[in-house]
């Protein structure tokens, strides 16, 4: 299946664009490459990030705040971060600054606390991002605004909820919310239509649905598309990230990563014929600052086959994923705590003593990308905070008890699963601090999808394994008590028969 290379176009690009997708699969960095061509063409563009866990900073080398900051080297593009937790906080002051020294402490306190739920975080963040798309002032200096999004359930979340909250205020007889009286809100219903109303327009908005050449990522972009379809967001054209091809017929591991993604695309012939498709070619760099990601969007970057690599770099001591037990030890239900970003290293059977409580009953959770995953956290928190101020006799057990049983490595393990890559690695080093923060440690990470020891010839994978070389040392050196790691698999593991087989011992790079 041949599909044209993505090349954004200044004359036909619309003045929104919104670039979602699985986790993992190079919004940031496609959406800032956008930026990059559109500015080049002339244009201005502010360049935005909706993830509560946002790498803008990272892939741009500039320091963001949630206001506009000029990106060093590229006059024409600024950038922000739209902070949930920061724009929550934003909204609380608004209201109760004014009341500080009017009203006593205990009755300021209480407000605070009534504007501290996850509701008013997700709300207050949607706030910000309606007001740059319904707001005709917000955005007046910039020809275009580019939104990289939170992985695909928080971006459905953050459209559907304009139509929701039209919905809501509609519907409200008892005059509050979350956000407090209603009276207030009359003007955040004007923006609420007006970004219903843009969301909804061809001539203003390209949804931009990012996936790699893998089966899971494009079904999650063609629910994703019919999804939106279903609340108005119809100008959408797809975009694959990291195709893959080699001139090296010997090798591997190299025609086993093409035959993957060209299986992948056939599988999902249909969704990508169904609208405007376009490939990137998978780079052999890590896409960091604005060198690389020019490279992202440039002509192939194809090479000859080559002498594997002898550069003496020796990996770090790591354990195989297929030779580790993370249950070891656990306690009463051994509930298992599957971050979606993880850790591994020190003697795992520390804890062994207790193995005799052990039972054969765990409930893993897979839980969304790191963003949501704080999200989720930071609810806990405050729903404990609730509790404490409720009388904690009429809670259940497990409800009281939530944030101590996370915190209680016998009954809770974290793993924090990443990809040898900078922003993924970076990321989960950021996650594992907030969750420190709460005083809840992960027991391991796993690296997953690593080309180490793969002993391909073709030379883009070559320089690939190479540039993972620096972050499998950084985890087990910097970040990580417990290391483990996956290669990467000739075949996408879905089905009992081949997760089986990623969880044997036999498991072996391609």
């Amino acid at each position: 299946m041949k599909l044209p290379l993505f090349q954004p176009d200044a004359e036909t690009a619309t003045r929104f664009l919104f670039f979602t997708g699985k986790g993992g699969v190079g919004k940031t960095s496609l959406s800032c490459a956008t930026a990059l061509k559109l500015v080049d063409a002339g244009k201005r563009v502010l360049l935005v990030s909706t993830d509560p866990a946002s790498n803008l900073d990272e892939v741009l080398e500039t320091k963001l705040t949630n206001a506009p900051v000029s990106v060093e080297g590229v006059p024409g593009l600024d950038a922000l971060n739209i902070n949930p937790v920061e724009a929550a906080a934003s909204y609380r002051e608004r209201l109760i600054g004014p009341m500080r020294g009017l009203l006593p402490e205990a009755a300021l306190r209480s407000m605070e606390e009534q504007l501290s739920g996850s509701c008013t975080v997700e709300i207050a963040a949607f706030d910000e991002f309606s007001g740059l798309i319904g707001n005709a002032e917000a955005a007046k200096d910039y020809d275009h605004v580019i939104f990289d999004t939170a992985p695909t359930g928080h971006t459905l979340r953050l459209m559907s909820l304009a139509k929701a909250w039209d919905q809501f205020l509609d519907k409200n007889t008892s005059g509050t919310s979350c956000l407090g009286p209603l009276a207030g809100l009359e003007k955040q219903r004007v923006i609420n239509e007006a970004t219903v109303e843009t969301l909804a327009g061809a001539s203003a908005t390209t949804l931009v649905l990012v996936s790699r050449p893998q089966g899971s990522a494009l079904r999650e972009a063609e629910r994703t598309s019919r999804e939106l379809r279903t609340i108005g967001v119809g100008n959408q054209c797809l975009v694959v990230n990291g195709t893959f091809e080699t001139d090296c017929p010997e090798d591997v591991t190299a025609q086993a990563i093409q035959q993957r993604g060209l299986s992948a695309l056939t599988a999902a012939g249909e969704f990508i014929g169904s609208m405007p498709s376009f490939i990137v070619p998978l780079r052999p760099i890590n896409i960091l600052g604005v060198g690389g990601l020019r490279l992202l969007l440039s002509g192939d970057a194809a090479g000859k086959c080559v002498k594997a690599d002898e550069s003496g770099w020796a990996p770090p001591e790591m354990e195989c994923f297929a030779d580790h037990r993370y249950y070891d030890g656990a306690a009463g239900q051994g509930r298992d705590y599957d971050d979606g970003q993880r850790r591994s290293g020190q003697d795992h059977g520390r804890r062994r003593h207790r193995r005799d409580a052990r039972t054969d009953r765990f409930v893993v959770l897979d839980t969304a990308p790191t963003g949501h995953t704080l999200l989720l956290l930071d609810a806990s928190e405050a729903y404990q905070r609730e509790l404490e101020r409720q009388a904690r006799s009429s809670q259940p057990e497990e409800v009281l008890k939530l944030l101590e049983r996370l915190r209680d490595p016998d009954f809770t393990r974290i793993l924090l699963v990443t990809l040898p890559e900078a922003t993924p690695v970076h990321e989960a080093a950021a996650l594992q601090e907030d969750l420190r923060r709460a005083r809840i440690e992960p027991f391991a990470w796993v690296i997953n999808q690593s080309l180490l020891n793969s002993g391909s010839r073709d030379p883009l994978l070559q320089r690939r394994e190479a540039s993972e070389h620096p972050y499998l040392s950084e985890v087990v050196e910097k970040h990580a008590g417990r290391t483990t790691w996956l290669p990467w698999q000739s075949e996408e593991p879905i089905g009992p028969d081949a997760l089986a087989k990623l969880a044997s011992s036999n498991l072996q790079p391609v």
